[in-house]
């Protein structure tokens, strides 16, 4: 296959059109107004501290509230989460695992991640999604549908 003259003609302009635009914006970027702040804090501060702590808080919420067998909560590993399902569906102790090996201590590396390097809004969201995950868990594990009722 022959590239005509005309279509690398037009491959080049349109590269330099888009580099122009790219060196454009990185120039803008650049200015005062656009320059990130450089936010120096410990990973352990107070804040990640909070998060951590609700986090393991929620995870071990959602961890007896699915595993429950009582005459009141009788979820018997009801989930949505396929992975979390397949976990839970064998008692606490592989459901302690996937809680807090998955929940917890995924996101703590997560979130050090993030913080070394730099991403430090993510830093804070990576937790706060888990939180929310765990909170949809026990919502549906409490309150779902009829699915596990009858044992696996």
């Amino acid at each position: 296959m022959q590239l005509k003259l005309s279509s690398i003609f037009r491959m080049v302009l349109m590269g330099a059109i888009l580099l122009s635009a790219v060196a454009a914006f990185s120039a803008e970027y650049n200015d005062a107004p656009y320059k990130r702040e450089v936010v120096n804090h410990k990973f352990f501060d107070k804040q990640n501290l909070l998060l951590f702590g609700e986090n393991t808080v929620a995870q071990t919420v959602a961890l007896v509230a699915i595993q429950s067998h009582g005459d009141r909560m009788q979820s018997r590993g009801r989930t949505l989460d396929g992975y979390e399902k397949h976990f839970e569906s064998y008692g606490y102790g592989w459901g302690a695992a996937y809680r807090y090996g998955g929940g917890v201590a995924l996101n703590v590396f997560a979130t050090y991640m993030f913080h070394v390097t730099g991403h430090h809004k993510l830093e804070r969201w990576v937790p706060m999604v888990a939180i929310g995950h765990a909170a949809a868990s026990t919502g549906y594990a409490l309150r779902g549908s009829r699915q596990g009722a009858g044992g696996w």
